[in-house]
């Protein structure tokens, strides 16, 4: 046990540094931490200053927040629906949702973070401009896993839902018959 504060500090920092010299690879990760840390801290600070309830600045956030979502940046979805819970229900310019987005791009991260969340059956039952329901991106999603945990969370309904041609059951069959010749 350290005697001092101070002393406990030194200790770590020599600690520190001795491994920063003999795995180099351990400050490359440490420096992405700290740029990480950084830009999470940066979102804090703008969600902080900003008037949600105006309008064009719903409009530029809403813009960040999408492409944070396709991207898997799920650190700063995370901060703007902490920040501002209305986020949950911004669509974009095809009326998809943050969810949608998320399974439609197979952004586990992010969908496990909305998955947690108490605003599901929100979002659920929403279609997209050509009658999409979450399934019907689900069906495209390559791991069964994460398809079956988003139909598990609609209604029953939906899972028969047609879009322009198919269910999504008949979405996930076409797309993983490659998979069932295995």
């Amino acid at each position: 046990m350290c005697v001092t504060g101070a002393m406990c500090h030194k200790l770590h920092m020599m600690l520190w540094n001795g491994l920063m010299h003999l795995a180099p690879s351990i400050k490359v990760i440490h420096k992405e931490k700290v740029r990480n840390m950084q830009a999470v801290e940066i979102v804090r600070i703008i969600c902080k200053g900003v008037i949600w309830n105006d309008p064009q600045n719903q409009q530029l956030l809403k813009k960040a927040f999408f492409k944070a979502a396709t991207l898997g940046i799920s650190k700063f979805v995370q901060e703007i629906i902490a920040a501002y819970k209305g986020s949950v229900y911004w669509e974009d310019e095809n009326k998809h949702t943050i969810f949608h987005v998320a399974v439609l791009h197979r952004r586990a991260e992010v969908f496990d973070l909305i998955y947690s969340s108490t605003f599901k059956s929100n979002w659920l039952g929403s279609n997209d401009n050509i009658r999409n329901n979450i399934l019907h991106f689900g069906g495209s999603w390559y791991r069964q896993v994460k398809w079956q945990a988003v139909e598990n969370l609609v209604h029953p309904f939906l899972r028969e839902a047609v879009n322009n041609e198919q269910t999504p059951r008949e979405v996930f069959t076409e797309e993983h018959k490659e998979l069932v010749k295995e």
